[in-house]
């Protein structure tokens, strides 16, 4: 157990990195970031609470904490660095608040509890690998905002059912819904100009699509 006092302005990168037996940790309103790989590994680390001085989450922070259930991310938070909960195998939901301008890749790759995401930021793409390996997820709402969603973003998520693609996307991803296994029905916006490879592969459940005749092209291995 750590408890972090208000004096202590700032946390320096790989502080209680691979820390195993780090259960708990509390950090008072002073901090005004996570530096980028901070608590990754603490495998014991169930629960912390971030204070709303929080401006900024980094890269690695809480990687690979394979015990936290539960964590809420203040609305002071902007930016989410690449992989920050990463390996998060017992975090079950997440709420990303309306301050959030950017998730970096792989902010929640193999998160295999993950049921439910709520995002009320908008964003104007989702990164790499943002949810790849999410195998408990079942759903999630795609903001207007959206114009792109990277490579392999939703790949093996074999629970998510439903995907509502918005019109403003101009451009979906290699790999984006590979093995997505649940999944019915796409209806591609009139937006989009091609289909990479790979892009819905796997998607074994699916009996209706929609290819509007704006796509101009289709990747190899794309169903």
């Amino acid at each position: 157990k750590v408890l972090i006092p208000a004096t202590i302005k700032s946390i320096g990168q790989f502080a209680f990195y691979n820390c195993q037996s780090l259960s708990y940790i509390s950090i008072d309103s002073s901090l005004k970031s996570i530096e980028d790989d901070v608590f990754y590994k603490c495998s014991s680390l169930t629960k912390i609470k971030i204070p709303s001085s929080v401006t900024s989450i980094g890269k690695e922070s809480f990687s690979g904490c394979t015990s936290l259930k539960k964590i809420t991310i203040p609305s002071s938070v902007t930016f989410i660095g690449d992989s920050a909960f990463e390996d998060c195998i017992l975090l079950t939901e997440i709420t990303i608040p309306p301050s959030v301008k950017q998730l970096g890749k792989a902010v929640f790759r193999r998160c295999s509890s993950l049921r439910k995401v709520s995002i009320f930021c908008y964003l104007d793409s989702f990164s790499d690998n943002l949810f790849c390996g999410c195998i408990s997820l079942e759903s999630i709402s795609i903001q207007p905002s959206i114009k792109t969603i990277g490579n392999n973003v939703f790949l093996k998520c074999s629970l998510l059912k439903e995907i509502n693609l918005p019109p403003s996307l101009i451009y979906i991803g290699i790999g984006a819904f590979q093995q997505c296994s649940s999944i019915k029905t796409i209806s591609i916006p009139t937006t989009i100009k091609s289909i990479e490879r790979n892009t819905f592969k796997g998607c074994s459940s699916l009996n209706k699509l929609i290819i509007p005749s704006s796509v101009k092209s289709i990747g190899e291995s794309a169903f």
